[in-house]
């Protein structure tokens, strides 16, 4: 089929790639020529395992091409799926003007039949407000809600062998143009839900506002342990172990970060208070996580004796987890920025994120090249991401580089005890210190 993504971020890059390869015709447009220049080079311009393999084998060819802008063509095709960005706007709502723009700027090119599909996360009555301002304007397009649920670090893998797929839609034809879009996914067995547009729109923010939820709770949890002395890495292991629970997103750390959750939950809230309709739990784990960052500098600055000015201090990772060289909403950069509010000097290696540092630090963080290097001289380790590599380090080694043998592991990827024998004094979230 022949299929329109506007916008070339992560959801819409990664799905127009990956529909690509399902074997449709697919061109991905942006207003951003730089990005597109990029891709024309099949330069891939964010870091997602797996994409650039992709984009080298179907870019440029009759399945995969990338435009800058609107223009006639955009008439042949059958679906054109928004993927702009939402951000966050200054009440907590997310800001619709960029989908609003999209759909309009579309429709002036698009067949009457062709199907507007946003897939960009968007509260519950975003479609209905689409579809109304596409009227206003003189066009009868039908709406569908597609939302996406593809991990940052994860997402090729995520798009290929989905969890489920979600389909809100009005009518009958435009659900058809949806099933045969992904009738290679469905082939393979991916459960496909079809609900109306609200629902729809509704099960994106209520999945990710449930897994902040486990966040949350086993981060407190965690406080908990320290106090009365369990571990948190046992209790989590022993919960998941209830297929009711499940294991995943039960590990201790620094709170959420990343593009989705912060900005989703914030979005949901605000649509909570719109309506009147109380929501406390979503409450709670806001405050939660919003505090989430400071405990955690107390608690260093009580591992480290108190008074933490003038000391030197490493932090390893960035990113807001592994896999990625996205720092939006990251932990990593309030510990920072706290840490410097006590005085500290800090210096930042991380494996995929430092060319993104400097729209959050500008030239003020000093990143290294290398773990030794970023360690020279620390009084303390902050391991604040999940990085494979910085299980790997050959820690024997890089205690002589330190001016104090102090670990603070933010993400638990350690062996405690290894690290002690070591000659390591370590402080592991939701563990007693040793």
């Amino acid at each position: 089929m022949k299929i329109t993504f506007i916008g070339s971020g992560y959801v819409g890059l990664v799905s127009s790639v990956m529909m690509s390869y399902l074997g449709h015709s697919v061109t991905c447009r942006d207003i951003d020529e730089v990005k597109i220049n990029k891709l024309k080079n099949l330069e891939v311009p964010i870091f997602e395992d797996g994409l650039e393999e992709y984009l080298t084998k179907h870019g440029n060819t009759d399945r995969l091409n990338f435009v800058c802008g609107y223009d006639n063509t955009i008439y042949e095709s059958e679906a054109i799926f928004i993927a702009v960005g939402t951000p966050q706007g200054n009440d907590g709502n997310a800001d619709l003007q960029y989908i609003f723009k999209a759909a309009l700027a579309a429709a002036e090119y698009a067949n009457p039949d062709c199907v507007f599909v946003i897939k960009s996360t968007v509260p519950p009555g975003t479609c209905k407000k689409v579809k109304e301002l596409l009227e206003q304007n003189g066009f009868n397009n039908p709406i569908i809600s597609n939302p996406e649920f593809l991990r940052e670090g994860s997402a090729v893998h995520d798009f290929l062998y989905p969890d489920r797929i979600i389909i809100g839609y009005e009518s009958d034809p435009a659900l058809e143009i949806m099933k045969q879009i992904y009738k290679p996914l469905g082939n393979q067995g991916t459960p496909i839900l079809e609900t109306d547009l609200i629902t729809s729109e509704l099960i994106k923010y209520a999945s990710n506002s449930f897994l902040t939820c486990k966040i949350a709770f086993i981060n407190e949890m965690a406080d908990l342990c320290e106090v009365i002395g369990a571990d948190i890495n046992k209790v989590s292991t022993g919960m998941g172990l209830d297929k009711r629970i499940g294991s995943d997103f039960l590990k201790a750390g620094p709170g959420f970060g990343g593009s989705c959750f912060p900005k989703d939950i914030l979005a949901l809230q605000y649509l909570t208070t719109r309506v009147k309709s109380d929501f406390l739990v979503l409450d709670a784990v806001i405050k939660a996580n919003s505090n989430r960052i400071r405990l955690m500098v107390e608690k260093i600055k009580k591992f480290l004796g108190g008074n933490i000015c003038g000391k030197k201090i490493t932090v390893l990772g960035l990113t807001y987890k592994a896999g990625t060289d996205d720092l939006r909403s990251s932990p990593a950069i309030e510990l920072i920025n706290l840490l410097w509010e006590n005085g500290v000097e800090v210096k930042a290696y991380d494996p995929q994120g430092m060319p993104n540092a400097y729209k959050y630090f500008g030239n003020k963080l000093v990143c290294c090249p290398s773990v030794f290097e970023a360690a020279s001289g620390a009084d303390a380790i902050i391991i604040a991401t999940e990085w494979p590599e910085f299980v790997e380090i050959d820690y024997a080694k890089l205690l002589p580089k330190l001016n104090s043998p102090n670990i603070i592991d933010l993400r638990n990827i350690h062996d405690k005890k290894t690290l002690n024998n070591l000659g390591y004094k370590c402080y592991f979230v939701g563990q007693k210190i040793s």
